[in-house]
């Protein structure tokens, strides 16, 4: 199958899943089959090939693996062509792994479309980290879209994420909707009073974008209570503020 695809298959590829989307936790790998159909470009051809040319030279990407095959290079994070350097001080490219561990939780907290249009392409995402050294920003093109939890794992929005999150979903999904001759009331929370619609599928503490009638942006923040309820308050605190648009909308 994967020559089909006019992609080198390397030791231990038959036992990768094949299908859409699958992953293997631990160690991280992702098959060449599962990263064209994730993609939907020939670029990962490219870079599996890239990659691929390293394992022969020794310079691969140190403790990952591909194709079950685990890979160990002395050329840094991902070694000979491959390799990304730090751009300036905390922040950095991401590496093609990172790069991968970052789209599919992305995919998990919202869904796969939302996650390739805040990550279009590892060439313009880099990353800045805490002092522990793990992901705290995610920045693309230079500009800050994502602010890791430490308390769970999952993203929150920047004002520019939250453009992005609204052209890439469908309404009432990851929206809480206001009245918009409303939004000039809106500080530091959403009130009842002024909440027209609430994604039914989303959870308290999830990531939401508040928007008016006709879908223009308003705020991102946090969800605060379950939609079925909020349905059924006359009052009280439906989503908690984290940035308003500048300019309102």
């Amino acid at each position: 199958m994967f020559e089909a695809l006019g992609v080198e298959v390397l030791d231990g590829a038959e036992g990768a899943d094949l299908r859409p989307g699958g992953f293997q936790a631990g160690p991280m790998w992702v098959s060449a089959f599962t990263l064209l159909s994730l993609t939907g470009s020939r670029d990962v051809e490219r870079v599996w090939r890239r990659l691929y040319s390293n394992v022969e030279r020794g310079g691969d990407p140190r403790g990952s693996r591909l194709g079950g095959r685990e890979i160990r290079g002395e050329q840094g994070e991902l070694g000979g062509d491959a390799k990304r350097f730090q751009t300036t001080v905390g922040e950095r490219l991401v590496s093609i792994p990172t790069y991968y561990r970052l789209l599919y939780s992305l995919a998990f907290q919202f869904d796969f479309n939302v996650a390739r249009s805040l990550l279009p392409s590892p060439d313009v995402v880099s990353v800045i980290l805490s002092s522990t050294g793990r992901v705290r920003y995610v920045l693309v093109n230079g500009v800050r879209m994502l602010t890791l939890r430490p308390s769970d794992g999952f993203f929150t929005l920047s004002i520019e994420a939250g453009e992005i999150v609204r052209r890439a979903s469908t309404p009432p999904r990851f929206r809480v909707v206001v009245k918009g001759g409303e939004v000039t009331r809106i500080k530091g929370s959403v009130l009842k009073p002024i909440v027209l619609d609430v994604d039914p599928l989303a959870r308290p503490g999830d990531e939401i974008i508040v928007v008016d009638e006709l879908d223009n942006l308003v705020g991102v923040g946090k969800l605060k209570l379950p939609p079925i309820i909020v349905k059924s308050l006359e009052k009280g605190e439906v989503a908690r503020i984290r940035a308003l648009r500048e300019g309102g909308v």
